[in-house]
């Protein structure tokens, strides 16, 4: 998490990321590490802040490799509003296909949307054998 440098009424100064923006596909050593790190962070927004980003895709995630910040909430939504689930249904079928697509990790859509919304304990992420 950024640390907030200084800040007033209606603006927030972080210090600045060391990470790259996730479209720009950088190399990751662990890719089903990383999407359980993003993943994680949208279930600690839904259940603990009751926020839903919204907007979530790989154009507002950044790594380092080992750490990832979401990004850009400025369409976030509460976890009441009418249209939350399909809007968090739109998060995250957008970010796996991401990983599906570039990264071979294959997990599973309705399992990463349980958890995320608390009712599941627990999530596995399996990364596909090589291209053939």
């Amino acid at each position: 998490m950024p640390r907030v440098i200084a800040h007033d009424r209606s603006t927030v100064l972080l210090e600045e990321l060391s990470g790259v923006k996730l479209v720009e596909r950088p190399e990751l050593d662990d890719p089903p590490l990383i999407l359980r790190e993003i993943i994680d962070c949208v279930r600690v927004a839904y259940t603990e802040a009751g926020m839903i980003n919204a907007d979530l895709s790989e154009f507002n995630i950044l790594t380092d490799g080992r750490s990832v910040w979401l990004i850009d909430w400025p369409q976030a939504v509460r976890t009441t509003h009418p249209n939350s689930a399909s809007l968090l249904q739109r998060d995250l079928h957008t970010v796996l296909k991401f990983f599906r697509r570039v990264y071979r990790v294959l997990p599973d859509e309705s399992e990463v949307a349980d958890y995320v919304v608390g009712r599941r304990a627990t999530l596995r992420i399996r990364r596909a054998g090589p291209a053939s």
